[in-house]
């Protein structure tokens, strides 16, 4: 396999589990920690690896959000001046 794609799994599936029990910014000591055993010829693989791994997260996050009961996206888009939200809301 891939060494980009084990540092994306691993970044992805560690940094989810932690993100449960720790502040949101810890994704983000996650990636680096991991990204320090991977050494690729240009250093920004390693930081495209961990910065692909948190958006996924974040985006299947807010997409879970969105499709369940959370009244977030409802408060979210009045903020933003009466956006509604995606129409499965």
């Amino acid at each position: 396999m891939n060494k980009f794609l084990i540092q994306l799994m691993l970044t992805l599936i560690i940094g989810t589990l932690v993100q449960l029990f720790l502040p949101w910014w810890s994704l983000v000591v996650v990636a680096a920690i991991i990204g320090l055993f991977f050494k690729y010829k240009y250093d920004v693989m390693s930081f495209l690896a961990g910065f692909i791994a948190i958006g996924f997260s974040w985006l299947v996050y807010a997409f879970w959000l969105s499709s369940s009961s959370s009244t977030l996206p409802q408060k979210m888009g009045e903020l933003f001046g009466g956006v509604s939200p995606s129409p499965s809301c």
